[in-house]
């Protein structure tokens, strides 16, 4: 584990603020992840992921760079089979705080075809669960450190 990932983890901190990626070698993968990252964060912080020693086109290289110890990497908490790539391949995942970065959700649905009875019921669950657990979506962004 190279130095700066150990400073990460050392004291097995449960989550880690934007603020200590500051002059961390990061792996970010490119395009629309970047900017919807780097909204809501300082200045500083944003520009330090926008300006990434190194951009990848796919999260299984970003991790297998992790893993190579080229830097840390950036990754969203809600695709199974990463979590278990990270497990499998002695990466740990922490949530960064400060701020809490929060996601967006859609409903999508056809609007030239009526919808059955069941799909309707299933969209009103999903409308009366995340209006009474808005608080819950608030999953932070993961980091991914060897």
């Amino acid at each position: 584990m190279r130095g700066y990932a150990k400073r990460l983890c050392t004291g097995a901190k449960d989550e880690i603020t934007w603020q200590e990626l500051l002059d961390i070698p990061l792996i970010t993968l490119q395009g629309p992840f970047l900017e919807q990252v780097t909204v809501e964060l300082d200045d500083a912080i944003a520009a330090q992921i926008q300006q990434a020693r190194y951009k990848v086109n796919f999260m299984s290289t970003a991790l297998e760079m992790t893993r190579q110890g080229f830097g840390i990497t950036l990754c969203l908490p809600y695709m199974p089979e990463v979590i278990d790539w990270v497990s499998a391949n002695g990466l740990q995942m922490r949530p960064l705080t400060q701020p809490i970065k929060m996601r967006q959700f859609f409903i999508y649905q056809r609007a030239s075809r009526a919808l059955s009875p069941a799909t309707i019921a299933f969209k009103q669950f999903l409308q009366t669960y995340f209006a009474t657990h808005y608080h819950d979506l608030h999953q932070p962004e993961t980091l991914s450190i060897k």
